[in-house]
């Protein structure tokens, strides 16, 4: 993918991966198993389930089966080997280098799973609240300071170099000896007041709609557009009200 090109180029490290395309008929993985199956397009989790983590060949054509036919997904398949370190996100706002805010860096607590399912954040965990993986959490992150600096020198270099504007947010997922590789990223990630990027700001005392203010001044500044005296004063006022 292009991404992936690109942190290469870069020396961002990423999982060792390999693609299947859709008139693929044999699938080699030049790595050892766990791997995790993964659409190479879309979002919010779209196609990763309990079944996309798998230890051998058997499961790994299962959950190749489970995308093509229970999602019907038909473009290529993204196949990953599988961290089992820290997951880790990390959002900005803004625009690097010289305006932005790096929130704090935030990993899911997979704590209450069962030791049976995958520690991932599936489609489960955001469309389906039956299911055990709705209730994990999202919490600031604990991990070495050095980590966290490398984390965002990475992702401020790689917003600029992919053009992202305004806000984006990175993920990463740390390896066995707790080496950070970047998993993907988000140049439009979701706004919901519920969403990885409003409970990251949370973590400084930002509210939901002081966050929002933040993402639009950002693009406003980037545009150089100025308001009207009268839209000032509106926002003023709501800016006194609370949520």
């Amino acid at each position: 993918s292009l991404v992936r090109g690109i942190d290469r180029e870069m020396g961002i490290p990423v999982p060792r991966a390999v693609f299947l395309n859709i008139d693929d008929i044999k699938v080699q993985i030049p790595f050892d198993f766990p791997v995790i199956v993964k659409p190479n397009y879309g979002d919010s989790s779209f196609g990763i389930t309990r079944r996309s983590v798998v230890y051998d060949e058997e499961r790994l054509l299962d959950a190749i089966l489970e995308l093509r036919e229970k999602f019907n997904y038909h473009k290529p398949i993204l196949i990953e080997e599988f961290l089992t370190g820290k997951d880790l996100t990390l959002g900005i706002i803004g625009n690097p280098p010289e305006d932005y805010i790096a929130l704090p860096i935030t990993e899911e607590d997979y704590s209450i799973l069962p030791e049976n399912l995958p520690p991932i954040c599936s489609y489960e965990a955001k469309w389906i609240p039956d299911s055990p993986y709705w209730n994990i959490k999202s919490v600031p992150a604990e991990i070495p300071q050095e980590v966290k600096d490398y984390i965002i020198e990475c992702s401020v270099k790689l917003f600029n170099r992919l053009e992202c504007r305004d806000y984006a947010r990175f993920d990463w997922r740390l390896d066995s000896e707790g080496n950070p590789r970047l998993l993907e990223v988000n140049p439009n990630p979701g706004w919901c007041w519920d969403g990885h990027l409003a409970k990251a700001a949370a973590y400084i005392g930002m509210s939901y709609p002081e966050m929002l203010r933040t993402i639009l001044k950002a693009a406003e500044k980037r545009l150089g557009i100025t308001k009207p005296p009268q839209i000032e004063r509106v926002e003023s006022v709501i800016k006194k009200e609370k949520w």
